[in-house]
């Protein structure tokens, strides 16, 4: 089904395919330990309610750029999923809201000349965050924002000595806003900061011995941010009003590392470590430390997660190609491309290569494909893997053998039992299942 909405300019498009399936059970979700959290619940319900997708349904929306630009993407979502983040690109970049009946509402530049950036949404959905920037006869300029509702946008000035920047998330009410702050516009020198409307910035400081930690995501009460220092993921506790910085390290066999999201309960980090020839995603929590996240073969990034670190998004590079990935507790890698082929829902030709947010309860993945569209499902629930199927991608055939046979007397995608070892009886599993 294909159905045209108009924007407040007049154009953006919204496919949607949807298919019904029988309701799945799921664990309760954890209680939240803050306010802001617990607020978080209430919009989450408020929000589907909204947005009138029935338990079981699965639903993909593309948002298309209007015409005379190139291309859109999704970089973020609000807890329900249904408020996102959006930049459209060329002629002039131009950040948009996003809302729950598929229009994208294109938002003002603090300047007629200027580009704009939509790179995050605040939890309730109020708030979009980002910025904007301007290089071309004039001076160089790029001014960190927030857009609340309907309002022009507010420019969070910059750290003292600083002329430049951006942000790039915020707590669940946007009352804490992270970024970076430069010397001056494209340095390449950046400086972590946070924002607070009664405290104005604050520098965030690194691990010792390591500089100032550039910031990606902040959990829903303000009080952890992750990033990076110095090619190192890191993250920064703030306790009445003191900032600490802590190291999470690299994966083992790796040189660096980024947090690239922290959950709304602040638990769970997620990124991607990588050396000169590999990267991979990882997961961390104060309990494991820094653990990958399970792929059939390829190169990964995680970039998102859901409230609790139950669900994770990103995406997986592989020699067919990037493609948007999940990675659930109850079933590991889901190539999103492979579950909605397996639902019955159409993706109209396109493939879903980077799945960038997450709703707090796990159901709702923004992101964008190959061809410049913005993608939202609703509805996500995974359904249960095909036996055998090493690789996802819904069929059983001679590459899920070879990646068995790889791991064999060891562990990884190949254990298909679960017991902790690649054997004779993952083998069988694996050839009672071929296609």
């Amino acid at each position: 089904m294909h159905t045209d909405h108009a924007s407040s300019l007049g154009h953006t498009n919204l496919e949607q395919t949807t298919l019904r399936h029988m309701p799945c059970a799921r664990a309760p979700r954890r209680t939240p330990a803050t306010i802001n959290a617990l607020a978080a619940t209430a919009a989450l319900a408020a929000g589907l309610a909204l947005g009138g997708a029935a338990e079981g349904q699965v639903t993909l929306e593309y948002l298309s750029a209007p015409p005379g630009d190139w291309s859109a993407a999704a970089y973020g979502c609000s807890a329900d999923g249904l408020t996102g983040a959006v930049t459209y690109f060329a002629p002039r970049l131009r950040a948009v809201r996003w809302n729950s009946a598929g229009t994208g509402s294109p938002l003002a530049a603090p300047v007629s000349t200027h580009s704009t950036y939509g790179w995050a949404v605040s939890g309730n959905g109020g708030t979009v965050i980002g910025w904007s920037e301007f290089s071309g006869s004039g001076p160089s300029v790029r001014r960190p924002l927030i857009w609340r509702s309907a309002l022009p946008p507010i420019d969070l000035g910059n750290l003292p000595g600083m002329n430049a920047g951006k942000a790039v998330a915020s707590n669940f009410d946007a009352s804490v806003v992270v970024g970076s702050s430069e010397p001056y516009a494209f340095s390449n020198t950046f400086h972590g900061f946070r924002w607070t409307p009664k405290g104005g910035m604050v520098a965030l400081p690194g691990p010792a011995g390591l500089p100032s930690m550039i910031p990606t995501d902040v959990s829903d009460d303000g009080d952890i941010v992750c990033g990076a220092a110095a090619n190192v993921a890191c993250r920064v506790v703030v306790d009445l009003d003191q900032l600490t910085a802590q190291s999470l390290g690299v994966l083992p066999g790796m040189s660096a590392s980024t947090a690239a999201a922290i959950s709304g309960d602040g638990t769970t980090i997620v990124g991607s470590s990588s050396s000169f020839f590999d990267e991979k995603p990882f997961k961390w929590t104060s309990q494991t430390g820094m653990v990958a996240l399970s792929m059939p073969s390829g190169f990964g990034r995680a970039l998102d997660a859901n409230s609790d670190g139950s669900t994770i998004v990103g995406e997986r590079s592989a020699s067919g190609g990037t493609h948007a990935a999940a990675w659930t507790t109850n079933l590991g890698f889901v190539n999103l491309n492979t579950y909605l082929d397996a639902a019955g829902v159409s993706r109209g030709g396109d493939t879903l290569s980077t799945a960038t947010g997450v709703s707090r309860d796990g159901r709702v993945i923004v992101g964008y494909p190959y061809d410049g569209k913005a993608f939202r499902i609703r509805n996500f629930n995974a359904p249960p893997p095909v036996p055998g199927d090493v690789d996802g991608d819904g069929v059983v055939d001679s590459t899920d053998l070879g990646v068995l046979l790889s791991t064999w007397g060891g562990s990884g995608a190949g254990d298909l039992n679960g017991d902790g070892i690649v054997n004779s009886a993952d083998l069988g599993i694996l050839l009672s299942a071929w296609t």
